[in-house]
């Protein structure tokens, strides 16, 4: 698979992924979503979209060959363990405290997630931040992605986290039951 069919599929899935997180925002379909999904389909979804992340980051780095900045660091370092944690949650017996420390732990590696790649794509698009924050050989105006013309590697990267926390919000509706 070549670098641009790699970018597209990737950029296919992080709409995707905007799209389900748009409609998760919803309450009715929130509702009706976290009605119809066991817990642990739940956290298999919170488990795969981590998962399908961290191995994209991995192939941008790894097979591609793209350094990753400082901001992209940190948003590894929340990410893998989501995709460990919540791969473990989902193949254990999901009594009511497991379900709602599993949903604690996605959601207090999430939010800061989240809020990083956010920050790191505002300054990617709006304040093109250079070598003071991002630099590990890295300045954050270097664009390794952008995918249909607007989705980059940190839009991808926020697009996961924000999956991940629509889904433990559900996660949540169902623990509260």
């Amino acid at each position: 698979m070549g670098l641009v069919v790699y970018n597209h599929v990737f950029g296919a899935l992080a709409l995707a992924a905007w799209l389900f997180t748009a409609a998760g925002l919803v309450p009715g379909v929130r509702r009706i979503v976290a009605g119809a999904v066991s817990p642990r389909g739940l956290t298999t979804a919170i488990a795969v979209v981590a998962t399908v992340a961290t191995l994209g980051s991995l192939g941008y780095s790894e097979v591609w060959g793209f350094e990753p900045c400082r901001l992209c660091w940190y948003q590894r370092i929340a990410m893998y363990p989501i995709a460990v944690s919540a791969l473990a949650a989902a193949a254990a017996p999901l009594t009511g405290t497991a379900v709602r420390t599993a949903r604690r732990m996605v959601l207090s590696l999430a939010i800061p997630g989240a809020l990083i790649a956010a920050w790191h794509w505002i300054g990617v698009q709006v304040l093109l931040l250079g070598e003071g924050v991002c630099t590990l050989g890295v300045p954050c105006s270097a664009r390794y992605v952008e995918v249909f013309g607007f989705l980059t590697i940190p839009a991808m990267a926020l697009a996961g986290f924000c999956l991940i926390t629509v889904l433990a919000g559900m996660l949540t509706e169902r623990t509260n039951e």
